[in-house]
């Protein structure tokens, strides 16, 4: 899977030519996570941790201007944490990724204000890993429930600002649900992540 992503990060080089802009976003991401498995204990009381996000990518132009189409590698932490009784447990993942996103401008401003509604696909796979129960360490990279192919969608609105006509600035939101897709085991894990993102644009015509 990993493989794939840096093939498909080479085809987005590749297509530069036909792109709008070249963009990278980099912002937190808000995370907490969802277990089901059998004899599950109700008592562990799950809590959210903040992780970092990168993105870099190439947005492409469609025939309606106020629709955008975007490709892009992102780098995800997904991190957790919960607690049961004395007992702590803290979570921390790192996901690489390839998104797609479509876009729609409902609003521009004469300033070069532009607001946008978005929606996306990530699919991602896990390149590190790691659970602490109190001060006990286990890699979870190879672990059903994180490991194989993670798929995520999302979304979220964005406001992006021409400084100039060398570069614009972004600021947004995303709310992203995540499933492991080649979990067949019986314990599952969703991802539910609140992700705010800051960006520059460079355009490239």
């Amino acid at each position: 899977m990993t493989k794939n992503i840096f093939l498909a990060f080479a085809l987005i080089c590749i297509s530069e030519g036909f792109a709008q802009e070249i963009f990278m976003q980099t912002g937190k991401n808000y995370t907490t996570y969802d277990f089901k498995s059998i004899g599950d204990n109700s008592n562990v009381k799950y809590r959210a941790s903040s992780g970092d996000f990168y993105e870099f990518g190439l947005n492409y132009p469609m025939k309606d201007s106020k629709i955008g189409y975007s490709v892009s590698v992102t780098y995800n932490e997904l991190n957790a944490a919960a607690s049961n009784g004395a007992t702590n447990y803290t979570w921390n993942t790192s996901y690489l990724g390839l998104q797609n996103k479509v876009s729609y401008a409902f609003f521009e401003a004469d300033n070069g204000l532009i607001f946008f509604l978005d929606a996306g696909v990530n699919t991602a796979t896990i390149i590190k890993g790691s659970q602490m129960i109190n001060t006990v360490y286990y890699d979870v990279k190879k672990q059903e429930e994180f490991s194989g192919i993670l798929l995520q969608p999302s979304l979220g609105f964005e406001a992006k600002y021409s400084v100039s006509s060398k570069i614009s600035v972004s600021l947004g939101y995303h709310y992203a649900k995540a499933f492991n897709l080649s979990n067949s085991s019986d314990e599952k894990v969703t991802f539910n992540t609140n992700q705010i993102q800051f960006g520059l644009h460079v355009p490239l015509q």
